[in-house]
Formats: structure tokens, sequence, C-alpha cells
């Protein structure tokens, strides 16, 4: 494997200004949809598994986008710690992740002030005052920020999200449902009555799937 070195390390630079600052791409193209060995998408594929209609699944993934969008940001600001902590070590800072660009599609490094302490926000220094250390240890961040693009973009993790969150189950989605019915319902009096749906029915309004205030019960 050919030698990571300053020529390999993109940069980003925001308007007009000539100079940039280090960065990693990592617009995400491919969100839980890589087809499996029967051909089907992400949102099929997990309408499958879980016996959820596919609409639903669909709007699932959406759910998830957000989730997961959090999480890699999160433990990007672990990972820059880990990987670049002791090459880039300033007294008094922390080093810490920021999203530039558009669609927020790069990854930037700077120092923020640690609690308690005063300071404004830095970039990181100029790449070519970088050593072989700094650059080295920029090339493992890399590696593993797009390990971690991977990991967080795949079906299986969102799949994990999806379930730790509640999301797969049937019972507990009519069941928020029917206790966000209640809340509206509760401050006027009304009861809560129960209607069939359309099998297909995704939206998680409590009116949508089929519970409403009974407006005669409630009056009577």
């Amino acid at each position: 494997m050919a030698r990571f070195s300053k020529a390999d390390i993109s940069e980003h630079r925001s308007g007009y200004t000539s100079n940039g600052t280090p960065a990693i791409n990592v617009k995400c193209y491919h969100f839980g949809d890589e087809r499996d060995s029967e051909g089907r998408s992400g949102a099929e594929r997990l309408a499958a598994e879980t016996g959820l209609p596919l609409k639903r699944c669909e709007h699932l993934f959406e759910l998830a986008w957000e989730w997961q969008v959090s999480d890699f940001w999160s433990r990007a600001d672990e990972t820059v710690q880990e990987c670049l902590g002791k090459a880039f070590a300033r007294a008094g800072r922390k080093l810490t992740t920021y999203s530039e660009g558009r669609s927020g599609g790069w990854l930037c490094v700077g120092y923020a002030a640690i609690e308690g302490r005063q300071g404004p926000f830095n970039d990181l220094p100029d790449l070519e005052s970088w050593d072989a250390v700094k650059v080295s240890a920029w090339g493992n961040f890399e590696r593993v920020i797009a390990a971690e693009m991977a990991y967080f973009a795949s079906y299986e993790a969102i799949k994990e999200t999806l379930d730790c969150n509640g999301l797969l189950n049937p019972e507990a989605e009519r069941l928020e449902a029917k206790h966000a019915a209640e809340r509206i319902a509760k401050p006027f009096g009304f009861a809560v009555v129960e209607a069939p749906i359309d099998s297909d029915q995704w939206e998680p309004d409590p009116i949508e799937h089929g519970f409403a205030p009974d407006l005669i019960e409630g009056y009577s």
C-alpha cells in the first residue's frame, strides 16, 4: 500500500478564500440501499423480515437517516480525539469536528475552548506546516472515518437503530398512536375509539392510525 502523503489530503474552501481547511468528504450516496441476494432494497428487505408494510419501512428509513447522521457526528468527535489527539495536541484546547459545504458533506477539524476556559475557535495549522507525524495521524483518521461512515449507512446498523427505538414492533406503533390520541382528547374530556385502518397505513399520526376523539361520547 502506497504511503499516505500531504497530496492525499483534501482541503475544503469556504466562499472565495484561497486558504483551504483539511477536510474529509463525508457525503453519503448509499444509505442501507444495497441490494441483497434476492435483489431487494433495504426497505423491501426490512418489510420481509419484520412483516411491516413496505410504506411503513420506507418511512422508517427516512427516520433512521436523522438518527444515523447524528450518531455519526457524535462518534466523529470521539474518533478525532483518538486519532489526532496526540499529534495535534494544544494546551487548553480540545479537538472537535464540524461540517462545511452546502450539504454539510465535508468533515473539518478545529480547536474549541475546553469548558470553563476562554478562547476563540481555531482551525488546524496550515497543511503545509504539518510534519510526518501529523500527516500519518490524519491518514489513519480518514480510514477510521470511512469505516464509520460505512457502518452507520449499512442496513444492519439501520435496522439495529430502529429496533433499539422500538419501531419494528407493530403493536408498539399502534399503542404509541393511541397514547398520542389520548393526549389530544384528554383536555376536552373526549374518549378515544379505535377503528379499522388500511393495512398499508404507515403515517405515525393518531387519527390516521384509526384513533380519534369520540365527539359524541365526549359530549354525552
